[in-house]
């Protein structure tokens, strides 16, 4: 009974480690999507300036899209960027599209709405709307998909994406390059 109360004591001591270390990868993970999506949100305010300024200094200007596969630049990017990194923390939910939980493709879905756009609530939808991008050329609010199309989010610029990874996580920001396989994206 002492060598069971004992080896239960130091099971319980190790399961207190592993949730103090759980607890702290999680916070580390917070404090980069944190800070990047304080750079985004820099980079989108900076970019919104610099428009404004350049939009006011010139006039009848042609904008040449360049090699992107044929799209044409965004004009709402920077605010659909902007949207979606006002809904991180908030739940994912399978099939949700907001405005409490969302989906992957429920949170494109429910930013491209406050803009006014109807959007289909599937990634295998959205992977034919727009125009294609090549990922040299990815511009905010550009949308992401991953993983066989099973998963996508909305690029915010810096290598990084918005988006609801899974059950048990919340909306938040994420390196492209930590994801998994890339399979395109589009410009709406």
């Amino acid at each position: 009974e002492r060598q069971l109360a004992a080896r239960q004591s130091y099971l319980a001591h190790v399961k207190g480690q592993i949730r103090d270390l759980i607890a702290q990868q999680e916070a580390a993970r917070r404090a980069a999507s944190e800070r990047a999506a304080a750079a985004a949100r820099a980079r989108l305010s900076s970019a919104a300036s610099s428009v404004s300024t350049a939009g006011a200094n010139l006039t009848g200007t042609v904008v040449d899209s360049g090699p992107t596969g044929g799209a044409p630049p965004s004009g709402h990017g920077d605010q659909v960027a902007s949207l979606a990194l006002a809904e991180q923390g908030k739940p994912y939910r399978w099939g949700a599209a907001g405005p409490d939980a969302f989906d992957c493709s429920g949170l494109v879905v429910y930013v491209y709405a406050q803009l006014g756009m109807s959007l289909p609530h599937s990634t295998y939808s959205l992977i034919g709307m727009g125009s294609p991008v090549d990922r040299s050329q990815l511009q905010p609010g550009d949308l992401v998909f991953f993983n066989g199309l099973g998963h996508m989010g909305i690029y915010i610029g810096g290598g990084n994406f918005v988006h609801a990874p899974h059950t048990g996580t919340v909306v938040q920001v994420s390196s492209m390059d930590s994801h998994g396989s890339y399979d395109g994206a589009r410009r709406l």
